[in-house]
């Protein structure tokens, strides 16, 4: 749930749900403080804007009698609430437990709101770990929004996080690249606002930030 959350951290425009009690949003919140110090620490301005997380607060009866009218009512609040152009729902332990289709209820809400609903198909601790997640949501926003541009000559987008634009690693990256006149235009997932994802197609070159086993594979 954290790695789906970190792959639209700062998409604005979006905003995440976890159908999950309300016990499991605290772990993107820890994760989210420390980014913002990591951020800090590297030189970021202090006016970082995560997206909305918000639980649908999964309680002891939805284990019984299931939790999809819960999950409705939540994306309706969040709607409301947030005015978001792409919900992302990520799915808890006990949701895959309970069996509640959220896919269904995905596309339902897309229709009624007409706006993206994307859904992943993990189930927390279930279905691997933190980075099933985040390669789900990398994979659905591309397919969802990526479109072919005309190249622009002399541009580069990144691909991982390592710590987002702030951080030592696409710093580093970036400084490189100038010396060849080559601009960065970006670092998918988690970076872009959803309004600006068609575009990014347009850029020269991707460049995967690389890491160690399974991060660099799925990138």
């Amino acid at each position: 749930m954290p790695g789906v959350w970190r792959a639209a951290a700062y998409c604005s425009g979006a905003a995440v749900i976890f159908h999950s009690p309300r016990a499991c949003a605290h772990v993107a919140r820890s994760m989210d403080i420390s980014a913002q110090y990591r951020a800090l620490a590297n030189g970021a301005a202090e006016n970082l804007k995560p997206i909305p997380v918000v639980s649908s607060m999964l309680q002891e009866k939805h284990s019984i009698f299931g939790g999809a009218d819960r999950l409705r009512a939540c994306i309706e609040d969040v709607v409301n609430t947030y005015r978001p152009k792409c919900l992302i729902i990520a799915n808890s332990c006990v949701a895959g437990v309970i069996g509640d289709d959220v896919e269904v209820v995905g596309k339902e809400s897309e229709v009624k709101y007409g706006i993206p609903v994307l859904t992943v198909p993990c189930y927390g601790f279930l279905d691997g770990e933190y980075y099933q997640g985040y390669f789900a949501v990398a994979e659905q926003l591309a397919e969802r929004f990526f479109h072919k541009q005309t190249k622009l000559e002399n541009t580069a987008l990144l691909i991982g996080d390592n710590g987002g634009p702030w951080g030592h690693y696409a710093k580093e990256v970036k400084r490189l690249l100038a010396y060849f006149s080559i601009k960065v235009i970006g670092q998918f997932p988690g970076y872009i606002p959803i309004n600006e994802l068609p575009q990014i197609t347009a850029a020269s070159f991707s460049i995967i930030l690389g890491g160690r086993g399974q991060t660099y594979n799925g990138l």
